[in-house]
């Protein structure tokens, strides 16, 4: 199995050891390094991951269709090594959601970290109207505020670790979505022109019958 990687490993030891962040929290203080300082934000570390933006996240959403949270996730065995880090962002609150994607075959898998807020669908019958335009910071706030048909918005992604079968760098994935997008669209274009060939040779037959 190939795991890779979109933090910084060498924040392990101070997301697990307060007196080593405070440590380096101090040096940093009176070394005045403030480029650093953008790595914490109200005591707590920042885990400089990948940002997803618009076109990694389309060819994400092409090539890992199959997308849980990780409280309801059984698409697979999760392993330890995803565990420790989804254990690592719970306990810093580092994200309001927190997904698996998993492509068709359930090979190959991404961990993502979602910025948003959770909220009541009014779109049911049964929906809580008590709660229309609140916005909850995770699962359980939505779900004790009695939600009965809670969602989620994700205002910002990130990329935290990929694991699978395959051993692919981002550039290496975008261009495999091209190709898969590519083959997708001919299938799709050229049974639709077999579908509007038939109709078209059969145009004059369909005119008879329905006119005469």
């Amino acid at each position: 199995m190939n795991i890779q990687n979109f933090y910084v490993e060498g924040l392990i030891d101070l997301m697990n050891d307060n007196s080593k962040f405070d440590e380096w929290k101090m040096i940093v203080e009176q070394l005045k390094l403030n480029g650093q300082k953008e790595f914490f934000n109200d005591n707590n570390i920042q885990i400089p991951s990948v940002n997803i933006d618009r076109k990694l996240d389309e060819a994400f959403n092409l090539l890992y269709p199959i997308q849980n949270n990780i409280i309801k996730y059984n698409v697979s065995l999760i392993p330890l090594e995803i565990l420790r880090i989804i254990k690592l962002c719970n306990d810093g609150k580092y994200f309001n959601s927190i997904e698996i994607w998993a492509d068709d075959k359930k090979l190959n898998f991404v961990l993502v970290g979602h910025i948003g807020y959770w909220y009541e669908s009014q779109f049911y019958i049964d929906s809580n109207s008590k709660l229309r335009d609140m916005k909850y910071s995770s699962m359980e706030d939505v779900i004790n505020a009695e939600a009965n048909h809670f969602d989620f918005y994700s205002e910002k992604k990130y990329l935290l670790v990929k694991w699978g079968n395959e051993n692919l760098n981002l550039d290496e994935l975008r261009d495999k979505a091209v190709i898969k997008y590519m083959q997708d669209e001919k299938a799709y274009l050229q049974s639709e022109i077999k579908i509007h060939q038939s109709n078209l040779d059969n145009v004059e037959e369909r005119a008879i019958q329905r006119f005469k």
